[in-house]
């Protein structure tokens, strides 16, 4: 029964991280015990509040009697001004050596910026494995990106990684930038990335960069003003 009241206690602490009163206070809790499933919960939780503002994180693990494993992270905060955060996720680890992940945080700034982001991941027994990444963002006058990455990786060390990334600013400038890296089991690594952005007063750049093991590095870019014309582009 102790140990049920312990784990209760874990739980309650993490759900309620924002709901007390500030004060100057550090509360902990942890338990463990067996469970329905024939293995065990374990938890632990951690909540600081102070004039500056307040934050709480919790794990809680819990196992069956066959060798799978699901683990829960919850955190979040709040701070003196008036900006918030939260993030949860939960990884499950099977006996086969399979594996999922989902995982969220979500952050809003004192003066209405946003940001968010969304992660899967999935693992199979052979060791293949996929994960995803999308990431929102919003400043506070209303310049927005977006960000989605994705990841596979074969059971012999071959990988696979794309990335896309676009932007908008507040006077009407974009901006889009796409990536790919393969690397190989033996570590040979290619790669490139082309980068198209427009200014707001109508001026481009478009540009490209490769790179391998072998050769090295080369970028070639492309600037040119409202009218079309060629013109140099700005230093990095």
């Amino acid at each position: 029964m102790k140990t049920t009241l312990k784990i209760a206690a874990v739980l309650s602490l993490a759900a309620g991280l924002v709901s007390a009163e500030p004060a100057r206070r550090v509360a902990m809790a942890r338990g463990a015990g067996q469970n329905a499933e024939g293995g065990v919960t374990a938890g632990r939780a951690k909540a600081v509040s102070g004039e500056r503002g307040r934050a709480a994180r919790s794990k809680v693990t819990r196992t069956d009697g066959e060798g799978n494993a699901t683990t829960v992270r919850r955190g979040g905060f709040e701070g003196e001004h008036g900006g918030t955060g939260r993030r949860k996720s939960t990884t499950t680890v099977n006996a086969d050596g399979s594996a999922t992940h989902e995982g969220s945080a979500n952050a809003t700034g004192p003066r209405g910026s946003t940001v968010s982001s969304q992660t899967q991941g999935v693992r199979d027994a052979e060791g293949n494995a996929t994960a995803t990444r999308t990431t929102n963002a919003t400043g506070y006058r209303g310049s927005t990106a977006n960000v989605q990455t994705q990841v596979t990786k074969d059971g012999q060390g071959n990988m696979t990684g794309t990335r896309t990334t676009t932007a908008t600013g507040v006077r009407g400038a974009t901006a889009t930038v796409q990536g790919q890296k393969t690397k190989d089991a033996a570590g040979n690594v290619i790669g490139t990335r082309t980068t198209s952005a427009t200014s707001a007063n109508g001026g481009t750049l478009e540009g490209t960069t490769t790179y391998d093991s072998t050769n090295g590095k080369t970028r070639t870019v492309t600037c040119k003003d409202s009218a079309g014309n060629v013109v140099p582009c700005p230093k990095r």
